[in-house]
């Protein structure tokens, strides 16, 4: 893990003064609104074993990480639908024979949507943010985007009112580079870091 001081020489300079807790809520949030908006943290769970019950699974989340969204799953090796929570038509806790896929409600937690054998590995891919108690971010989003969540960073800060850094144009100066960062990223993570296009899946009935 890379902690919120290895951004304070791209901060710093550009907020003289301010306190380190300051500075250190201002990465948070910003680190947190990047990931959110990007889905650029992207990692594979260890997978679990299924039991046969309608039970609910945990989601095991890396230290201080929490969920943005569900992306995929994989059953026994074969790919699964993830499914809406708010779709669906019957209650998940008592609904058995429903039709599969994995559902999520509190992106901490999963079960699926029907009963299935005992004993297949089932693996769940989510796009995490760091946590509210964060003391920094996974090393390769500092290591990939520390300048662009400065830009965040530095457009909350300057923003604060009745501080000796307070600057409104250069708040919204910073703020433009990070909503333009995020948009560059957000394009390049749903590539896959590649120069290729997603294309959906066929699905034949």
């Amino acid at each position: 893990m890379t902690l919120w001081q290895s951004w304070y020489p791209l901060v710093l300079g550009h907020v003289p003064g301010c306190p380190d807790p300051v500075l250190d809520q201002a990465l948070r949030l910003a680190a947190q609104e990047f990931c959110r908006r990007t889905r650029c943290w992207l990692v594979w769970l260890d997978p679990v074993t299924t039991l046969e019950t309608n039970v609910e699974y945990d989601l095991d989340l890396p230290t201080n990480s929490t969920v943005v969204r569900v992306e995929r799953a994989t059953l026994a090796g074969a790919p699964i639908e993830i499914r809406s929570f708010r779709a669906l038509e019957a209650n998940p806790d008592t609904a058995t024979d429903g039709d599969g896929g994995l559902i999520s409600a509190d992106r901490a937690t999963f079960r699926l949507g029907t009963l299935v054998s005992a004993g297949q590995a089932l693996a769940v891919q989510v796009a995490l943010m760091p946590s509210d108690r964060a003391t920094g971010t996974e090393d390769g989003i500092f290591r990939q985007y520390a300048e662009q969540i400065s830009f965040g960073a530095k457009a909350r800060l300057m923003e604060i009112p009745g501080q000796t850094w307070s600057n409104a144009a250069l708040s919204g100066f910073n703020a433009a580079k990070f909503d333009e960062a995020i948009g560059s990223v957000a394009v390049d993570a749903w590539r896959g870091h590649t120069a290729n296009t997603p294309r959906p899946r066929a699905r034949w009935c």
